[in-house]
């Protein structure tokens, strides 16, 4: 009976012995996922304010008194839209007085003209002097010249009437309102302030690698009050600031546009596929991550991660990542993949 026990206890421990190497062949137990499901994006920020690119202050052209303004600060206007009414009595009056020695000297002209036709007659008949005819001809000419003179005096004074009422030129957004009733302003006397509200960039300070990355990204908003507008780059100004180092970017609205003035910060991916810093390991002092290949961990290098931050990568969005179990890899282990 002794014997029978020793060789099941025989039995058993070979059967058990080799079991280790076979699962050494079959590789190391690991968990790994697809860099698609693991991967984040890289993303990088400035400060930044909405410019916009025509501020105007609207003026007086006038020195009178203003009769309304019809504007507040923040409302929106269409181009022509009246924004101020400036007392045009004493402009009425010019142009009425300049109309009506208009219609004098034509008067004066018509009748100078009939006296040049008689003189005309007069002179083929030996009824009339050379004299004659020569005074009735510059008497014409003058009135002809002082006629034209006046009509010019009379369109100027028909642009001072037209003065007295201040319309936008374009249409925006008012952004201050400086000109108030009852005050006498002269020529050039702000009354508004107006931004043409369309017509909008975002400008933003950004260091040299931010330039890099921001030429480059595919995604580019702009945050405000918890809002966001999709932007897209322009332009980056080589000049640089000296003193913060950094350049202005460019940048236009692509749909909605935020208020002029506005402040937040430019937010854009700088790399659409990152690995995240928990899935980093050191080799060799090196930072990386274990690829699964073929049934292998490889170790794969990525020089330019930092300890404890999100990695850029390019490596294929199917590409297998080990998770579980990679601190104890070492480069060409044989592993096996377990749920």
């Amino acid at each position: 009976m002794r014997q029978v026990r020793y060789g099941l206890l025989a039995l058993t421990l070979v059967a058990s012995g080799p079991l280790p190497a076979a699962d050494e062949e079959e590789g190391r137990p690991i968990s790994a996922t697809r860099l698609a499901d693991a991967a984040i994006q890289l993303e990088r920020s400035a400060p930044a304010e909405v410019e916009a690119l025509t501020r105007t202050a609207i003026a007086a052209r006038l020195a009178a008194e203003v009769e309304s303004i019809a504007v507040e600060t923040g409302d929106r206007v269409a181009a022509g839209e009246v924004l101020a009414r400036l007392d045009c009595t004493d402009f009425e009056d010019a142009l009425e007085q300049a109309e009506a020695t208009e219609e004098e000297l034509e008067a004066r002209l018509r009748l100078a003209g009939i006296r040049l036709d008689r003189t005309e007659r007069l002179r083929r008949e030996n009824a009339a002097s050379a004299d004659e005819l020569d005074e009735a001809e510059a008497e014409r000419s003058a009135l002809d010249a002082n006629l034209r003179a006046q009509r010019t005096r009379v369109a100027m004074a028909r642009r001072d009437v037209d003065r007295c009422t201040v319309t936008a030129p374009f249409a925006g957004l008012i952004t201050d309102r400086s000109g108030e009733r009852g005050a006498y302003v002269q020529p050039g006397t702000a009354l508004v302030e107006l931004v043409a509200a369309e017509e909008l960039e975002l400008r933003a300070r950004v260091t040299d690698r931010d330039a890099a990355s921001l030429r480059t990204t595919g995604e580019a908003s702009f945050r405000a009050d918890s809002e966001r507008y999709p932007v897209s780059l322009l332009t980056i100004v080589d000049d640089a600031d000296g003193a913060s180092r950094t350049r202005e970017a460019r940048l236009a609205f692509e749909d909605q546009k935020a208020v002029p003035g506005s402040a937040g910060r430019l937010h854009w991916t700088e790399h659409a596929r990152s690995i995240p810093a928990d899935l980093l390991v050191r080799r060799d002092g090196a930072l990386g991550v274990f690829v699964i290949d073929d049934g292998e961990a490889r170790f794969h290098k990525l020089p330019d991660a930092i300890e404890g931050r999100p990695a850029a990568t390019d490596l294929p969005a199917d590409t297998r990542l080990a998770v579980e179990g990679r601190y104890g890899l070492t480069d060409g282990d044989r592993v096996r993949i377990v749920e």
